[in-house]
């Protein structure tokens, strides 16, 4: 049984030496496989023992080489660990845990994230921003930033995402507290559904909501959603704009909607307002 072993192991070997040999398979020294071996192989052509020594030097070196940099065809350029000369094939891309891994075949597997729901500033602000001698949308970005580190302001598309792919609230188990409880509060809404007793204390059976997941707030909508030509839906005229007269502002309202028969919270639903309105500022990640 070793004897059979040892045959598989010198045999999946030499197949990994033809195989790096066939696509000119290079270490980060510029060695080919073919220096190793004592003249080269074709399909057919016996191995000595003397290159099977050589063969395992060369894969011993390909995986310790101080550098842990590989080619294929070519040495890796600059700074890269794995390089190869031609197109490479692949299913699926990992990261180096073998996690969050992506189907290459998908259009839309590296797609740039959408941000969602972290918070409400508890600072307000009209139609115009103003944060760290910034202004309008940077500004509106750095309220967050300083709030909730890494977030900016919300848009509108982000919030539904949020409703469709978040928990926006969860049930209290066997224990009288929120599941994740850096992520929900209690709910304190009188509706009998959500508080059932109608104190601020949780209680099994009641409800937790995402955090922040209540009141009203500014969210961001982009260019005019409006074909009046006096008045723009234009996120305040870029968050430049505090009147009543000529540009509108987005908000989401958290607690909007007719509560269902299980749950305390449906999402809320977005609006329009004049800019002169002091609101907080929605948040996401």
């Amino acid at each position: 049984m070793k004897q059979n072993n040892n045959k598989r192991h010198i045999i999946g070997l030499i197949s990994m030496a033809l195989i790096f040999s066939v696509w000119g398979g290079q270490v980060a020294h510029s060695e080919n496989l073919l220096d190793h071996v004592g003249s080269a192989k074709t399909i057919g052509d016996r191995f000595s023992i003397l290159d099977f020594n050589d063969i395992w030097t060369f894969v011993k070196v390909m995986f310790t080489d101080g550098t842990g940099k590989f080619g294929i065809g070519a040495e890796p350029s600059g700074d890269l660990t794995f390089d190869v000369t031609g197109k490479m094939g692949a299913t699926d891309l990992c990261d180096e845990d073998a996690a969050n891994c992506k189907d290459l075949s998908d259009e839309y597997a590296f797609a740039a994230p959408q941000g969602s729901f972290v918070g409400k500033t508890t600072a307000t602000t009209d139609g115009i921003t103003s944060s760290n001698s910034l202004a309008g949308y940077a500004a509106a970005n750095d309220l967050c930033n300083t709030e909730f580190a890494g977030t900016h302001m919300c848009s509108s598309t982000e919030i539904v995402a949020t409703v469709s792919e978040a928990t926006i609230w969860e049930v209290i188990g066997t224990i009288d507290t929120c599941p994740t409880a850096a992520d929900y509060t209690f709910y304190t809404g009188t509706s009998a559904l959500g508080n059932t007793n109608g104190d601020s204390t949780g209680d099994v059976g009641e409800f937790c909501v995402l955090t922040g997941w209540t009141g009203t707030a500014w969210v961001n909508a982009g260019g005019s959603k409006y074909a009046n030509t006096t008045v723009q839906v234009d996120d305040c005229g870029g968050w430049t704009y505090n009147g009543t007269t000529t540009n509108r502002g987005n908000f989401w309202n958290f607690d909007a909607g007719t509560q269902g028969t299980t749950s305390p919270k449906n999402g809320g639903a977005g609006g329009v307002t004049a800019c002169n309105l002091s609101l907080p500022v929605t948040c996401c990640r």
